[in-house]
């Protein structure tokens, strides 16, 4: 394994540990990473990202969930009015 591949697992570690303790601003860290470590092309690594942070981020919730700590009125909201905003600053 190549030092930079290390490199980039090494971080990506960091990355789900940030996410699993802050819980959210995990693109912020990962698109840096993707792009100067791994040397993944800007346009995607953003998109990996978001799938990145989207996976990891329903798998919390999943076992949320299961623990009963899971607000799905709160989440709801937020899925929507997020990907409204998201849909308008596409626009």
């Amino acid at each position: 394994m190549s030092v930079g591949i290390a490199l980039a697992v090494l971080l990506a570690a960091l990355i789900g540990v940030s996410l699993a303790v802050l819980g959210s601003g995990g693109s912020i860290i990962t698109v840096p990473v993707l792009v100067y470590v791994a040397g993944v092309p800007v346009h995607s690594a953003v998109g990996m990202s978001l799938v990145i942070v989207g996976a990891t981020a329903a798998a919390g919730s999943v076992l949320q969930s299961r623990g009963g700590g899971f607000h799905r009125r709160a989440a709801a909201m937020f899925a929507a009015t997020g990907a409204a905003g998201a849909f308008a600053g596409a626009r």
